[in-house]
């Protein structure tokens, strides 16, 4: 997984679960940004809140 360390995986191993969380929202938006989407920093709450609770969501399943 991008952004392991040592062969580990950094979801299982984050300390700070809420900067995990805005970090895999900003990557996944980033990711899927088309032509005219503004980036994450102009992306608005609506949009943020909603990428932050499928990161939080993918944490939680990758963690069983």
């Amino acid at each position: 997984m991008a952004g392991s360390t040592s062969g580990r995986c950094r979801v299982c191993t984050a300390n700070d679960q809420e900067t995990l969380i805005e970090q895999l929202a900003e990557q996944v938006w980033e990711w899927r940004r088309e032509r005219d989407f503004p980036h994450w920093a102009e992306a608005g709450e609506f949009w943020q809140a909603k990428f932050r609770e499928h990161a939080l969501l993918f944490v939680n399943a990758a963690r069983g």
